[in-house]
C-alpha cells in the first residue's frame, strides 16, 4: 500500500514539474497526456495484480522442469538428425561420384538451415569451362534436394 501511494505521488509531481518546465505548446499537451495516463495505470495497479494473475498463472517448478527438459530433448533430437543427414549426404554423393571429405549440416527445428559440404578436389575437364563452383552447388543441391540458399560446397 506505501509503494501504491508513493507511485501516485510522483506521477501527480512529475505531471506538476512538466506543466511548469515545459513551454505551453503541443510538447507539453503531449507530455501531460502521457504522465495522465501513467497516473491512470498508477490507480489501476492493484486491480491489475488481482486479475492478471488469474490469467497468467505462475509456471510450478515441476512445469519449468518439464520445458527445461523438452528443450534438452530437442537439442538432443537436432544433433542425431544432423549426424544422419551427413551421414546420408555423404552416401547419396557418392553413389553420383562425388566424394566428401566433410559434410557439416546445422538443424534449428527440425528444419536444415546451413549444410556445408567439403568435396575431395573434383576433377572437370578443361573443356567444360562453363563449370565452376556454383553449377557444382546447383548440381549438388538438386542431387539432395536441398534448397540452394542452405547449402555450400567448397571444392
Amino acid at each position: 500500500m506505501k509503494a501504491y501511494l508513493i507511485s501516485i505521488f510522483i506521477t501527480v509531481i512529475l505531471i506538476s514539474l512538466t506543466r511548469l518546465v515545459l513551454p505551453k505548446g503541443k510538447i507539453s499537451a503531449a507530455a501531460t497526456g502521457v504522465l495522465s495516463f501513467a497516473m491512470i495505470f498508477c490507480f489501476l495497479k492493484p486491480i491489475g495484480s488481482l486479475s492478471f494473475g488469474e490469467f497468467f498463472p505462475e509456471k510450478t517448478e515441476e512445469e519449468s522442469l518439464e520445458m527445461e527438459n523438452l528443450e534438452a530433448f530437442n537439442r538432443y533430437v537436432d544433433r542425431n538428425l544432423e549426424a544422419y543427414y551427413a551421414s546420408a549426404f555423404k552416401e547419396t554423393l557418392k553413389k553420383d561420384d562425388l566424394i566428401c571429405e566433410k559434410v557439416n549440416v546445422e538443424i534449428c527445428d527440425k528444419k536444415i538451415v546451413k549444410t556445408e559440404i567439403y568435396l575431395s578436389n573434383p576433377v572437370i575437364d578443361e573443356k567444360y569451362e562453363h563449370i565452376n563452383i556454383n553449377v557444382i552447388t546447383d548440381y549438388v543441391a538438386k542431387l539432395l534436394g536441398l534448397e540452394r540458399e542452405v547449402l555450400t560446397v567448397y571444392g
